[in-house]
């Protein structure tokens, strides 16, 4: 006999759903809207000490449209970041998408609007499946794709599934990853920071590479963010993991992404400084008309890769 060890809350913001998981025992809770890009709405992780919110819930439906107006949480697909003039060529035709970053000229995270089904909650294991169907009948991008969301959680870890699915009859580009914003109940300038690169992707003043790589060195080991501004895509290229340390709470926060698909981690820190962005993704900005880190999907081809959120 099966034991539900997570109860199913199910609420109206906005006129979206928010489903939300929560573990009995720990109380760890996730919480996505998947009519909204599979969007995060909340995460809080048990630890030694209790329990604490990575993630702040969205309740209400200011908290819906500021998570929106930053893209927060939301699964990044076909491409992550930024397309230079909202262009790119595929097999010798031209496609373009909106411009949503108006003032670079660019799209930003290739925004398509993506209503998830719920495929299956599974209250024993924590489990939520999503999955979207994207037509050939998007002008921006006229591909039939399947794209398929797992969250699992457990006592103090998310897991996050990815699997892309090509039904069209042709090769198609794929960018991929995510986009949750962390808060640790203090600015981030007081949290200390290690990333897994010892090199970033040097941008123009649109936020457009260069081609060039940038050393990384500040943030090799373990050390304080203080003043530093980032909106900067790193290259994946050491053996640990992003770790970031909250000396007022005493606990550590590692973001594992799996390596051999995911090979850049996207940081961005906003004016606010009250939050940080750790996107694990694919591919580099405007990867699209570079082709750096960019998938080329055979048809009946399929990716897939993840990554996880843990605490100690």
């Amino acid at each position: 006999m099966k034991l539900d060890n997570f109860l199913l809350k199910r609420e109206q913001i906005g006129g979206f759903e928010k489903i939300s998981l929560i573990n009995k025992y720990s109380k760890s809770t996730f919480s996505c809207i998947p009519g909204l890009d599979a969007m995060f709405s909340g995460l809080r992780l048990a630890h030694r000490n209790g329990v604490s919110s990575l993630i702040p819930s969205i309740d209400n439906l200011e908290d819906l449209n500021s998570a929106r107006a930053s893209y927060n949480g939301i699964i990044l697909f076909p491409f992550p970041n930024r397309l230079n003039k909202g262009r790119y060529v595929h097999l010798g035709k031209e496609y373009n998408f909106p411009l949503n970053e108006v003032e670079r000229s660019n799209n930003l995270h290739g925004v398509i609007n993506k209503v998830f089904a719920i495929d299956k909650i599974d209250l024993e294991k924590g489990r939520l499946s999503l999955s979207y169907a994207h037509s050939q009948e998007n002008a921006a991008y006229p591909f039939n794709v399947i794209l398929e969301v797992e969250y699992s959680l457990s006592k103090n870890q998310l897991d996050v599934l990815l699997t892309v699915r090509n039904y069209s009859d042709e090769v198609i580009p794929v960018g991929l990853g995510g986009h949750p914003f962390f808060s640790f109940d203090t600015l981030v300038d007081a949290l200390l920071m290690e990333l897994p690169a010892s090199q970033f992707v040097q941008v123009d003043d649109n936020l457009i590479p260069t081609n060039k790589l940038i050393k990384a060195d500040r943030f090799s080991k373990l050390c304080k963010i203080n003043e530093a501004e980032l909106d900067n895509c790193f290259v994946v290229d050491s053996l640990s993991d992003c770790h970031i340390y909250s000396p007022k709470n005493n606990l550590h926060f590692y973001l594992k992404q799996d390596r051999n698909t995911l090979k850049y981690l996207h940081v961005y820190i906003p004016p606010t400084r009250d939050k940080i962005a750790l996107e694990p993704v694919s591919c580099i900005p405007d990867a699209f008309n570079n082709g750096v880190g960019l998938i080329q999907l055979e048809p009946n081809g399929l990716v897939k890769t993840g990554y996880s959120i843990l605490i100690a």
